[in-house]
């Protein structure tokens, strides 16, 4: 007679997430033991029981430990870790970072970034060579609102090395102008400055922001915490209107993880809605400032060889030119 085997999988691998309902939860890097970042989905770290770990808030320190920036623990199972004197912590609630891992700066004279806009870098502190790995640079006008294009690169050196410091000591940008492009985002304040032009709601879509860059776009998906930077953002209608957009993202997300390559991706022109009276002006969530993008686009550029794709973001059904 035929026997049946039955498997027990008794040590199943322990997910860390890296976003919690609690938006002030910075989540820390996490290194395994060949000091590189340990195995992560988009979502969580992930951890063997047993296995010990390096946990980095580089620049920054953590919360429920003053002056500390790296920790070494041991995965136990759940919601815990065990660090080195034998006590136990949990992930949500003693890991957290007072500060983003993931921290931007400005700079001067990146190529290809207008006079008037703002140039900055972003990346981490790697907490064993104690340098700041530049994984990629962005081009913002802050004046505007608008975002012109960002530059990052999914390989482990990133785009360039610079000292521990630089990331801590240098000029940040100002955090006032995300801030201003959440109160802009909101639909009654948009309805009520527009309504006179619009017409009644039924004939307007709703606002949505989306980052325009994500980790796993780089092969990073634990730096998930650069969708917080200054100018990480996409101004949209709905996501079916970047439905597309999201297939090629996702797309995208598969290719770098297994290669090396630089990405692009920015906003083009200012949508022009028709208003009621016949009359086309220029789409702001706030006049003049934060514009709604005519077009999103990406670049993937791999050796010498590059492709890049551009997306009306009005969908169809709207009254636009």
């Amino acid at each position: 007679p035929s026997r049946v085997i039955l498997v027990l999988k008794l040590h199943q691998n322990v997910n860390y997430p890296l976003n919690l309902c609690n938006m002030d939860f910075f989540a820390p890097l996490v290194y395994g033991a060949d000091e590189k970042f340990a195995d992560s989905s988009n979502i969580s770290v992930i951890l063997a029981p047993q296995e010990r770990a390096t946990f980095s808030c580089e620049p920054a320190f953590f919360k429920s430990f003053p002056k500390t920036r790296t920790i070494t623990a041991k995965c136990i199972g759940g919601d815990e870790l065990e660090l080195e004197d034998g006590t136990r912590e949990k992930w949500s609630k003693s890991f957290a970072c007072d500060l983003r891992a993931v921290e931007e700066v400005l700079t001067r004279n990146l190529e290809g970034c207008p006079r008037e806009a703002e140039s900055s870098e972003f990346g981490y502190v790697n907490p064993f060579t104690k340098k700041s790995i530049i994984i990629g640079e962005a081009c913002y006008n802050i004046t505007k609102g608008q975002i012109i294009f960002v530059h990052a690169r999914a390989s482990e050196e990133g785009i360039k090395m610079e000292n521990q410091d630089y990331l801590i000591r240098g000029s940040h940008p100002d955090t006032r102008s995300k801030v201003d492009f959440f109160k802009a985002l909101r639909y009654d304040a948009i309805y009520d400055r527009y309504k006179h032009t619009i017409g009644p709601p039924a004939t307007i879509l709703s606002l949505i922001y989306r980052s325009l860059l994500t980790a796993p776009m780089i092969a990073q998906p634990q730096l998930q915490l650069m969708t917080r930077l200054t100018w990480n953002y996409a101004i949209s209608h709905s996501d079916e209107s970047l439905k597309d957009w999201i297939v090629l993202r996702d797309g995208v997300e598969k290719f770098t993880a297994g290669n090396d390559a630089d990405v692009w991706v920015g906003t083009s022109g200012v949508a022009k809605v028709v208003g009621v009276a016949g009359n086309q002006w220029d789409f702001y969530l706030q006049h003049p400032k934060f514009p709604v993008p005519k077009y999103h686009w990406i670049i993937v550029k791999v050796g010498n060889k590059a492709s890049g794709f551009l997306f009306r973001n009005i969908p169809p059904f709207m009254s636009t030119h």
